[in-house]
């Protein structure tokens, strides 16, 4: 993957950087990489070991998937997600930061810890295709939080 990183703080209110920013510099910025695979976009957040939502800033990666990097366009990042099992949390409708937050505060703060399954990493992300319009509530994501199955 590659994309734009930024540092976000919860709630996305006080942010240091705002994550639309980034999800704005990349797509007028596909152009500039190679090898992008169509129509898929992807928003990771990666997490500091013992993040603490309240107080903790972490990043978040407004990216593309790549078959393969031969280049990275400057003040863009090339990272690779490690295999793993998720649960999928999908959501449809309008989304702004304060859906978003309710919806990270939601999955870890309430639903994930009624689950059997631990964590598995230190990020998580959203997947959407070319249809998504955050505005359109007929537009979906699905959430991906990596997790260990017995």
């Amino acid at each position: 993957m590659i994309g734009f990183p930024c540092q976000v703080t919860l709630p996305i209110d006080r942010n240091i950087e705002n994550p639309e920013d980034s999800w704005e510099l990349l797509e007028k910025s596909l152009d500039k990489i190679s090898n992008i695979i169509p129509n898929k976009y992807y928003g990771v957040n990666l997490y500091p070991k013992n993040f603490g939502p309240v107080n903790d800033v972490f990043h978040h990666v407004a990216s593309v998937s790549v078959e393969k990097y031969d280049s990275i366009p400057q003040d863009m990042i090339a990272f690779e997600l490690p295999a793993n099992d998720y649960v999928v949390y999908n959501y449809s409708g309008v989304v702004d930061s304060n859906t978003m937050t309710q919806m990270f505060m939601n999955i870890y703060g309430k639903w994930i810890l009624n689950t059997p399954y631990p964590l598995a990493g230190e990020y998580d992300f959203s997947f959407t295709d070319h249809t998504y319009d955050p505005d359109d509530p007929k537009s979906y994501l699905s959430i991906y939080i990596p997790v260990k199955i017995s």
